[in-house]
């Protein structure tokens, strides 16, 4: 839900901008970088598994 939130987010901005486009382009790479560090969970600064 990250990615779509972000997408949409960046489309509304984008419409205020003028180029609806790009801010779909720029939600949607936030919106990979996000789930990427924050989805299912995750956060960024803890330790991972393996190196227990």
């Amino acid at each position: 839900m990250i990615i779509v939130g972000c997408l949409l987010v960046g489309i509304g901005v984008g419409m205020i901008a003028g180029d609806a486009g790009a801010g779909a382009l720029i939600g949607l790479g936030i919106g990979f970088l996000g789930e990427a560090l924050f989805g299912r969970g995750r956060t960024p600064w803890s330790r991972s598994r393996s190196a227990e």
